[in-house]
């Protein structure tokens, strides 16, 4: 393979140096976890709610710390992304863009943001910015869609598939520290970063392989049969069809060694087996919404268990959760839900509250 960097676009370059409640089959639970409390937190504090106008607010991001929520709201002519601090009610600026927002990623860190926007329909700008606004690395890309992974870490390493009219996909590598984008040529449009000199992609059969940055070489992995997978720093996840209308998940560690494996049963939609909502807590431990029962994802009634799974083990936070996205506060106290985020799950209390009111 001939490596080839293209020239980037720049729009302003700045570099710093500086209805069962039984458990799911074949899952051993722990009801009884206990989760760690908030250091910063007394009896007398009362969480804030952040009221919003419907026809401004964007969309909820992630937890920045775990007291504070990022999310996006428009502003005239404007884009602001804000910080909710849950506990003095404030919300403060962090960036505003006079493009449209369309996607914001915290880096696991929480010392940056990955902002995505765009103009028109035919390109999509690119930057990464400390929180305290200042840009450390702005690129555009010629694109319809843009997907992008980006590396849990090292921040300056971003995964960028750019979508054209007909499907057909570029798959550029971005080297922050060297201010290069190098073109990738690999089938799967959706590789993921497996520390920081590895991509993972999916192949046939299910046959998952390894892409050495460096090397430019492809590589077996000896796993095969999954369906999707996550990655998070040299950590994987896999999900594989098991018997009985269940799957399985394995986890395994850097070297490649499986850690932890567990079943529970099969969800799908319209494109196949679904992996159940989930937020890496550390390189060995997933929270994940559990189904208790499996079934077609949109015609599911049974309810999900929000558990924590760690080398095998399971371990049951609370029962009957909603469906949706799941994004948890560092400390792992709290976790957002709903379709939009709109929700609050208080694990010390095990309580489900709306934080955000529109």
């Amino acid at each position: 393979m001939i490596k080839k960097f293209i020239p980037l676009i720049i729009l302003g370059l700045v570099l710093t140096g500086c209805t069962s409640k039984e458990g799911p089959p074949d899952v051993q639970t722990d009801a009884e976890t206990e989760l760690p409390n908030e250091t910063d937190q007394t009896a007398e504090d009362t969480l804030q709610t952040l009221q919003v106008q419907p026809g401004h607010f964007q969309y909820v991001v992630d937890w920045l710390s775990d007291r504070e929520i990022v999310y996006v709201e428009q502003e005239e002519n404007t884009y602001a992304i804000k910080s909710f601090n849950r506990l003095t009610g404030k919300s403060e600026l962090i960036d505003r863009e006079d493009s449209f927002i369309n996607d914001v990623l915290v880096h696991p860190s929480k010392k940056y943001l990955l902002i995505h926007t765009s103009d028109d329909s035919d390109s999509a700008t690119v930057k990464i910015i400390a929180l305290d606004g200042t840009v450390l690395h702005q690129l555009t890309i010629d694109s319809k869609e843009l997907s992008i992974e980006w590396n849990d870490i090292d921040e300056k390493l971003v995964l960028l598939t750019a979508f054209h009219d007909d499907w057909s996909f570029d798959l550029f590598y971005f080297d922050g520290h060297e201010e290069e984008m190098t073109s990738i040529s690999l089938e799967d449009p959706f590789p993921k970063w497996l520390g920081t000199e590895q991509l993972l992609t999916l192949g046939g059969n299910g046959a998952v392989s390894a892409y050495h940055i460096k090397t430019e070489e492809i590589s077996a992995t000896g796993i095969s049969g999954v369906v999707q997978f996550e990655t998070y720093f040299d950590s994987l996840l896999t999900m594989q069809p098991g018997e009985e209308e269940k799957v399985l998940l394995e986890m395994r560690n850097g070297e490649g060694e499986l850690v932890g494996k567990v079943e529970m049963p099969a969800v799908s939609s319209f494109s196949g087996l679904v992996m159940p909502e989930m937020d890496w807590l550390s390189a060995d431990e997933v929270r994940m919404k559990v189904p208790t029962a499996g079934g077609k994802l949109d015609e599911m009634t049974a309810p999900f268990q929000l558990a924590d799974i760690r080398r095998g083990q399971v371990n049951v936070l609370m029962e009957d959760v909603p469906d949706g996205p799941l994004h948890c506060s560092p400390a792992g106290t709290y976790c957002l839900t709903g379709y939009e985020g709109e929700d609050v799950l208080d694990l010390a209390k095990k309580e489900l509250t709306k934080w955000l009111e529109q």
